[in-house]
This record gives C-alpha cells, structure tokens and sequence, in this order.
C-alpha cells in the first residue's frame, strides 16, 4: 500500500465519508473508518456532513460554502503534494517541486497563474474536499493559521510528512513534520535531538530552525520548526564561497576525528569489503558534524549568511561528505551531467 495515502489521518475523523470517484486500498480503508457513499457529489442528495471527498472531475463544484478544497499533485496515483486551493497561498508560493523539469516548472507557473480565476482544477482535477472539518482543528495552536502544502514524502518504510504552516494566507511561519512508521518517528526525532544540540552552537554565518513544539508517542512523532527562509533568500545551484565557510563552522564546532576506514565503516554496509579492498584497513579518514543532506534546496544564502534546513542525516561523516552530496544533487539531479564532469569538480 502507498503510505502516502495516510495523509487522510490528519483529519483525525471517527468516520470519514468518501466519494466513489476513487477507490483507496482496503486496508487504509478498515484503518479510517472510511464508509462510501453515493456517486453524486452534490450534499443536498448525500446529505453528509463531516465528509471528505476525493474527486477526480475538472468541472465539479461543491454545492456548499462550508468546506475546505486540496490540490492533489501531480494526482491520486501518485500523491507528492497536497495543497489547499487558496490563489493567495498558491499564488505567493514559490517553486514547490524540487528538483525538476523544465516541464514541471511551467505547469507549475502556468496553474499559479489560473488559479486567480479559480480555475486550478482544469490543471489539477484529482481534488480532496472536506466539508465541515479541516486540517487545522487538530494540529495547529494558532486559529488563524493554516496548512499550506503537505508534502508526502517519498514511499516506503521512511516516509513522512511535512506540513507547510501559513499565518492569514499570506507568509509561512513554520513547518510541520509527521512520522506514521517506525523509522519515519525515528528520523523526526533525531532531527529533533539534532536541532536541540546545534542550538547551543553560537555560529557566525550558519542560521538553523528554531524548534516551536515536539511531540513523540507509539503511533507519531511530530515536529515543528520555524520558517527561516524569505523571499530575499537566494536559491544558488552552484557552491559559493560562503558554503565552504558555513561547512567549515559545523565541522570546526565538533572538532574533527582522525579514524580507520575500518572503524568509520559501519558493518551493516553491504560494500564495506568492496571500500577495504580498494583503500586498505589501515587507511584513515577524518571525520567530523556533517549535514548529510546538504543540496541546493535544502540550503539558501542571504549575504554572507547560510541558512540550512533539514537535519534529519545529521551525523558524524568524512569531512568534505557534504560538498560532495552538494555537487552530486547539482550535478546529476538539476544539470543531469554525467559522472565524469561530476568527478572532475569533486577532484
């Protein structure tokens, strides 16, 4: 089953009534108690409050003004992003695929622009409405904000979520993060653990979130962290100056480690003996904090500072692991280069 499909939770619904217009796997559907009813989607022949719908229809309209609309993106068979059909937030919102196509970046201007006209549908008809009940009643502190974009992560064991937090339509304040799974709690709470330790760290040039709130049981892990990045940030697909200095502070912070391979390898790696055979036992490496995800968006400049996000692969690495990581996501997932000019700039 697709993990991602459990977004429907955070509706935090006894009963959650779902339009025949899609059909969930059966499992998701003994887990939310979900009951289907009629094909018609007008509330005056259904006659159902507190509902979801998912829909798949470019022209149909809800005959009702109490209800929230979701954006499935790209659709319901592959749900990457769910985000509420308000122009304010679609329209203030940057480039929310990362990274992508030329293609997926004028779909992406092209809906921003139509949804001024309540038009998103014609783009996106795969939608969820949910009538009399919203996101925000279950997890947000504060009334007037509310949930911008979900991300749903990529499937499997790790998959989490990430909720896009808006203050009045108008500016995000923060980000929500949700592990559902067992290791997806994990990687929310060490992320967590992670920020608590760098938040001690008075740095020069590195701006990290600041933790809002945590919470941890047997079935969720949740964090949320404020928004650090502005529309005055600067996305930059190359490494600067700035980034060697930034990486230099959170390496010099921990001091660095002088190690074997042997040692440095976990024994778990299935291609320890390959790296022992090709380096030695006896080979060192230093190792020191890295960020372990360190990519163009995941980090953005503002002068001479750096502000980073997503420290869910923070740990101790070989130095240097993160412009490596930085030049291979340039490289291979934004300019599609081949290896051999990637290896070129590594060297």
């Amino acid at each position: 089953m697709d993990n991602r499909l459990r977004y429907v939770d955070f509706f935090d619904a006894d009963t959650v009534y779902v339009n025949e217009s899609i059909k969930l796997d059966s499992l998701l559907v003994d887990k939310c108690k979900i009951k289907v009813v009629g094909n018609d989607f007008s509330l005056n022949t259904c006659q159902v409050e507190n509902a979801i719908y998912f829909i798949s229809d470019r022209k149909r309209k809800l005959k009702s003004n109490n209800y929230d609309e979701y954006i499935v993106v790209p659709g319901f068979s592959n749900p990457r992003w769910i985000i509420r059909n308000d122009a304010n937030i679609i329209n203030n919102q940057g480039n929310i695929i990362k990274p992508t196509s030329f293609l997926a970046y004028t779909v992406w201007e092209v809906a921003k622009f139509i949804s001024k006209f309540d038009y998103m549908s014609l783009i996106f008809p795969n939608r969820i409405i949910a009538t009399s009940r919203s996101l925000e009643k279950n997890i947000l502190a504060n009334d007037s904000n509310s949930i911008g974009i979900i991300y749903t992560g990529a499937k499997g064991e790790f998959q989490k979520f990430t909720l896009q937090v808006w203050h009045d339509s108008k500016s995000i304040v923060s980000y929500l993060k949700f592990g559902n799974q067992s290791q997806s709690r994990k990687k929310v709470g060490h992320e967590h653990h992670s920020l608590e330790l760098l938040s001690k760290i008075k740095f020069d040039r590195v701006h990290i979130p600041k933790i809002l709130r945590f919470k941890l049981d047997s079935d969720h892990a949740m964090l949320e962290t404020q928004n650090i990045v502005t529309g005055q940030d600067k996305k930059v697909d190359v490494l600067l100056n700035v980034d060697y200095l930034a990486l230099l502070e959170i390496y010099n912070e921990s001091g660095k480690k002088n190690t074997s391979v042997s040692e440095y390898i976990n024994d778990k790696n299935i291609y320890k003996s390959v790296i022992l055979d090709l380096l030695g036992e006896n080979f060192h490496v230093n190792i020191s904090n890295s960020h372990g995800d360190y990519t163009p968006w995941n980090r953005f400049i503002l002068d001479n500072e750096v502000k980073i996000i997503d420290w869910e692969d923070f740990s101790k690495r070989v130095m240097c692991y993160d412009l490596v990581t930085f030049l291979f996501s340039e490289g291979v997932l934004i300019k599609k280069s081949n290896l051999n000019k990637i290896q070129k700039k590594c060297e």
